[in-house]
């Protein structure tokens, strides 16, 4: 598990069923036993990669985009 926010990060785990196309899931054996479906992303090394950001840059349109759900919902 290379995806360093789930709480199998840095373990193996073994793969049970492997996607025939990559937007669906990979099923793996969690270690208690049990199978999991896991984002194909989840499992690759690009994954490690992942970084947050102390601040973020929105483009206006999905601020603006931000501000219409927020009307809807309030």
């Amino acid at each position: 598990m290379h995806y360093p926010f789930h709480p199998l990060h840095n373990r193996s785990v073994e793969v049970v069923s492997w996607p025939r196309q990559t937007h669906f899931a990979v099923t793996v054996r969690h270690p208690d036993g049990k199978t999991l479906k896991l984002p194909l992303w989840m499992v690759e090394p690009t994954a490690a990669q992942f970084h947050l950001q102390d601040q973020v840059e929105l483009t206006a349109s999905v601020l603006l985009a931000v501000a219409a759900l927020l009307e809807v919902h309030h």
